[in-house]
């Protein structure tokens, strides 16, 4: 396991975008199995998506190996990446390519439409938003995760937020939430929640003041 002091911390610029893509990789195939080309330009798209409009950009770094990474937005500080942007329509284009591409592009268009919903139907307000928040998982269990969250929290603080919220799902490790003191709001499951292999969408809140 690496020293937990060897593990530093920067800012992250459309520049880093090839330890995005790696990190990314890593992520979503910690084993390196065989892996359909389409479902790793899914994988690139929602990264890249997430990127675009973020305004807030932190990873933890073990030597040149990203293997933390923390994404977010405070209202009014939005900053397009342009780069990223192009690069998204690019993987759009690339997975509309063919038949299975498409399949996957309509489950990304499925969770952008569940998270409109869930935000439209709640009736709080926000001024900030955690997008996207992950961990190599070879790097887990070292207070990498706490340490993004802390630093995300301090620039929310600083840009005078007072409520920010979070979409995610139950594919992701949602008991980290709970455990750092955000509340879920709301439930979107799909297609019903009386489905055996039903899949559940969440929107989630954390309160600074």
């Amino acid at each position: 396991m690496p020293d937990i002091h060897s593990i530093s911390y920067r800012e992250i610029t459309y520049r880093d975008s090839r330890d995005l893509t790696d990190f990314i990789d890593r992520l979503q195939n910690p084993k390196n199995a065989p892996l359909y080309p389409q479902k790793r330009l899914l994988h690139h798209l929602y990264l890249m998506d997430s990127f675009c409009g973020c305004s807030y950009a932190k990873g933890a770094y073990v030597g040149q190996k990203l293997i933390g990474l923390i994404l977010g937005r405070c209202q009014g500080q939005r900053t397009v990446h342009l780069h990223a942007a192009a690069q998204k329509k690019l993987l759009v284009l690339r997975l509309l390519a063919s038949r299975l591409g498409r399949s996957y592009y309509n489950a990304y268009r499925l969770f952008n439409r569940a998270d409109r919903w869930l935000l439209q139907t709640c009736p709080e307000s926000f001024q900030g938003e955690l997008i996207f928040i992950a961990v190599d998982p070879r790097f887990r269990h070292q207070g990498v995760a706490l340490s993004l969250l802390g630093s995300f929290h301090a620039y929310m603080l600083s840009m005078g937020v007072g409520q920010i919220c979070l979409f995610t799902d139950s594919a992701c490790a949602v008991s980290f939430y709970d455990r750092q003191r955000f509340e879920r709001l709301s439930t979107l499951y799909w297609p019903e929640k009386s489905r055996p292999q039903a899949f559940a969408f969440y929107l989630y809140k954390f309160s600074y003041f």
